[in-house]
């Protein structure tokens, strides 16, 4: 894999679970999600996919 490619993949796994969300109390996204779906019914797709 190219050293670019290989950098862009980094860089993508970090922006979808470690960066901080200024505009929602500054968690990073994986806290915030965790913190959001409890409170929210999955759809039926969802529940029967995992």
């Amino acid at each position: 894999m190219g050293q670019v490619t290989c950098e862009t993949l980094q860089w993508g796994s970090w922006y979808n679970t470690e960066r901080l969300r200024g505009a929602i109390g500054h968690p990073p996204p994986k806290e915030a999600g965790n913190a959001f779906y409890p409170m929210h019914e999955y759809p039926s797709t969802l529940k029967n996919a995992a």
